[in-house]
Parts: structure tokens; C-alpha cells; sequence
């Protein structure tokens, strides 16, 4: 990953002397599943049965084909047809008992087969995570775009640091916790490459969050089943209720014990899927509001990342074009694979706790600061200074006799404050972070211990 071995014209030539050759997809054949009654289980909630198929479980909503398969199988093994057919039906019975699971369905992280959630019940994975083992050698496309994308030595470290901790949980099938990945840029400047990248990294699932867990959707076994949970230029939410949701969901699912996985017509289960969450956003204000508040509890959470545009050695403006690029990458992961295993962040960008320190681009800090809503009241309450209803200045002041006059009908703020204290209690929360902050206008006074309610120092700046 160090070392540029190709220049981007060697690369160019190399691999479009390739295409057709050894990076065209090979026919996939279908083999023939064994119906082995000792590979047969059946999942109880769902009356459906589910027949090992190798790389995967099949699953049968009827019982008949199943039993037909258990058939075939015993006739190979020399039974005639009515003996075979009642040591079928007799095996299938058995696996109802024998080989019943509460639920069945993939889980980020875990294996093929049969596993156990933190109570006992039993449980079915029904397919493993597509992860390549490490090789050594050189990886040059793969360098060059991560070159391109983090010129800065820091950011490269931080990327390639925060990948190596993914590719070491899903491969170990433990999680560890680690900040939330964003990576912020101009328009088509290969956020969408990079995510496919790191999807494929981590075993090529991945699943979208955001409805979850910004408070819309109660069932989250579909997150469950992914490694990567990626939004990839998702609309943000001004909606601060949302967004403080989105950081309680994320900092429950990474960083606490076991989830609740919650699927349609079953029993929740508790389970510890080998999860990373990954943000591909513009690099504008309104862009980052994707991103939860990042107040005190989670400034050591989250990574801002600000990507320069790729060039990529093929044109991929095209679907074949798309198609070459993908398949170069998959042709270098077991070399990235390798070099994963071995990397090391240096000493000042490690964390204790999750392995790769929160860093966060100046610019993007920058940006998402002005978009706080506690920054947002500051600068209309400057703006209402102005007005005679604040003549009275520097007073001590309760947050309630604050937003009066913010929304007072002479307020010069008065329709713009409405879209920052949008809930219960907003204008108080954010005046107390103001007063715990350098704010030039908002200082914390003493407490009304009379009527339990603290109070501001409210002063021209």
C-alpha cells in the first residue's frame, strides 16, 4: 500500500490488455445438494426447513420437495424406494425435534451454521461473510486510489487503520468497537468506489441504518445481517430529534453489549453482530447533517475524513467500465487482505478503546459546528440583540424568559428561532451548552435554587 509500483498509464495499459481475459466471470455451476438428514433443520416460528446446500441453507416453506430430497439420498445409499421413503419421512420428523432453531437468517460476523444467542435459544446462520485470506504481494490499483482519495499521510493512516480493524473483527467473528467512518468530498469524487471497497473488505454485505435508527422502522434483522452498515449519500435530517436518535442507535449497537435483533413474527434475540458504520457524504454543511450531533459523548466517535477525487485506471462512466474496475479491485483484495494483517497505525493516531483515534478534518469540524442548533441560537440571539426588547443588557436570565423574547411579535428572530427550538425544553439544552462552551454572549450564572432552575448571563459581546 506504501509503495506506488505502476504509474497510473502502466496500470491503464496493464489492465485493459486484461480485460477479457482474466477478469471475465467464469460460468458458476450448480451442484447438487446431498440432502443429508444430519444437514436438515428446521426453524420453529416460521414452519420452514432448511436444508444445508454447502456454500449456504436453502430454505423450504413445504415439507414435500424436502422429503423427496431425503429420498434420493437413501436410494444412493442403496435403500429401495418405500424403505428410503419411510426413513425420510422418519428423518425429517427427527430434525423437527432434534435439529429445531428459534431463528434463522444471517448474522455480521458469524459463520455458516448452527450458533447459540446470549439466552441458550438456538440459531441458524444461514450464509458466512465473503471474506478473502491474506497474500503477500503488491496491490497497486488498490494503493493508488487510497492515495489519491487521502494525499495526507494522517488521513491515509486513519483510513487505512480504521480498514484493518474491520477486515481483523469480521475475519476473527468478533466485534470490536470502532468510530463511525465518514468520508466527506466534492460531487463524483469516488466516495461509492472507496464504500465498495470497503464492503467487499469486510465480507460484501452492507445495509442502510438510517430509517432505523432515526426512530422509523421497529425491525432491524436486515442491519443484522450486514458487516458494513453504509449510508451513501443519504438525505440528512435538520430534525435534531432524529439525529440524537441516530447517535443513541449507533452508540448502543457499536459500543454497548448485546442487540436486540428484532425480526418480523419472532421472538426478539440477543446477539453481538461484527458491526462498522461508514458514511460517504458531500462535503457541504447541509450534506454532513447525515451525522449525529457530535457533542461530549461522541466526539471519541466519530472519524471525519475529507476525500480528494480519484482518477480511476479505467473509464467507468459506463456499466462494462464499472464491471473492469470492480473485478481489478477483487482481483487485488487478498494482497490488500495481506497488508491489512500486518499494518500498524502509529502510536499518536491509536485509541485505547476502539484501536484508531477520532480524527477529524479541520474543514469538516468547521462545518458541522455551524450547523450545531446551539450555534444556530447563539447566532440569532446576537441578531436579536439589536432590538430595543434587550436594552436591558447584561442581565441574568432564566431559558424561559430567553426564548420569550426570542419569540416575542417584535423579535427580529421571531420565524427563524421557531425551526432551532422545535421540541420541549430545546432552548434550555442548547444555553447550557453554550454556557459550557467559549460563548461570547451566553455564561453560566448562579443557580435559582428557589424555583430549581439554573439561570444565564446574558451580555452584549
Amino acid at each position: 500500500m506504501e509503495e506506488r509500483t505502476h504509474t497510473m498509464n502502466d496500470t491503464q495499459k496493464r489492465f485493459s490488455e486484461a480485460q477479457g481475459q482474466g477478469y471475465e466471470t467464469d460460468p458458476v455451476e450448480i451442484s447438487k445438494i446431498n440432502y443429508n438428514p444430519a444437514g436438515i433443520y428446521y426453524d420453529g416460528p416460521s414452519g420452514k426447513y432448511l436444508v444445508d446446500a454447502g456454500q449456504y441453507f436453502r430454505t423450504y416453506g413445504r415439507k414435500s420437495p424436502v422429503i423427496t430430497g431425503v429420498m434420493r439420498h437413501f436410494q444412493a445409499q442403496g435403500l429401495d424406494p418405500k424403505e428410503a421413503k419411510d426413513e425420510a419421512a422418519a428423518s425429517i420428523r427427527d430434525a423437527e425435534i432434534d435439529r429445531h432453531v428459534e431463528w434463522s437468517g444471517n448474522l455480521a460476523g458469524y459463520r455458516k451454521g448452527l450458533i447459540h444467542s446470549s439466552d441458550g435459544k438456538p440459531m441458524l446462520v444461514l450464509t458466512s461473510p465473503s471474506i478473502v485470506d491474506p497474500l503477500p504481494g503488491p496491490a497497486p490499483v488498490i494503493s493508488d486510489l487510497v492515495r489519491q482519495a487521502f494525499p495526507d499521510q494522517v488521513q491515509r493512516d486513519i483510513f487505512v487503520g480504521w480498514l484493518a480493524g474491520s477486515y481483523r473483527s469480521v475475519r476473527d467473528g468478533i466485534h470490536h468497537p470502532a468510530p463511525m467512518l465518514c468520508l466527506a468530498g466534492k460531487p463524483n469524487t469516488g466516495k461509492s468506489l472507496l464504500s465498495y471497497l470497503v464492503k467487499r473488505v469486510m465480507g460484501g454485505r452492507s445495509a442502510n441504518p438510517h430509517t432505523a435508527w432515526t426512530g422509523s422502522l421497529p425491525w432491524n434483522d436486515n442491519l443484522c445481517a450486514a458487516e458494513l452498515l453504509l449510508l451513501d449519500d443519504c438525505q440528512g435530517s435538520t430534525d435534531i430529534r432524529s439525529r440524537m436518535n441516530f447517535a443513541s442507535n449507533f452508540k448502543e449497537a457499536i459500543y454497548a453489549g448485546d442487540v436486540d435483533m428484532k425480526k418480523r413474527h419472532c421472538s426478539s434475540m440477543s446477539v453481538r453482530p461484527a458491526w462498522r458504520v461508514m458514511v460517504c457524504c458531500n462535503d457541504t454543511a447541509e450534506s454532513l447533517l447525515i451525522l449525529p450531533p457530535i457533542g461530549p459523548d461522541m466526539t471519541d466517535k466519530v472519524i471525519l475524513l475529507k476525500m480528494e477525487a480519484i482518477t480511476t485506471p479505467v473509464d467507468t462512466s459506463c456499466t462494462a467500465g464499472r464491471e473492469l474496475m470492480q473485478r481489478m479491485i477483487e482481483n487485488e483484495l487478498p494482497m490488500l487482505a495481506g497488508y491489512l494483517m500486518k499494518f500498524e497505525l502509529p502510536d499518536d493516531l491509536r485509541d485505547t478503546r476502539s484501536g484508531v483515534l477520532a480524527w477529524r478534518h479541520p474543514d469538516l469540524t468547521q462545518a458541522i459546528e455551524s450547523t450545531k442548533p446551539e450555534s444556530r441560537l447563539e447566532e440569532l440571539i446576537q441578531t436579536a440583540l439589536s432590538n430595543h426588547l434587550w436594552n436591558d443588557l447584561p442581565r441574568v436570565m432564566t431559558a424561559s424568559e430567553i426564548e420569550g423574547r426570542l419569540i416575542e411579535k417584535d423579535s427580529p428572530v421571531r420565524e427563524q428561532i421557531k425551526t432551532v427550538l422545535t421540541w420541549n425544553g430545546a432552548c434550555g439544552t442548547y444555553l447550557s451548552r453554550l454556557a459550557g462552551g467559549d460563548s461570547p454572549v451566553i455564561q453560566t450564572a448562579e443557580f435559582d435554587s428557589h424555583n430549581k432552575r439554573p439561570r444565564y448571563y446574558v451580555r452584549r459581546p
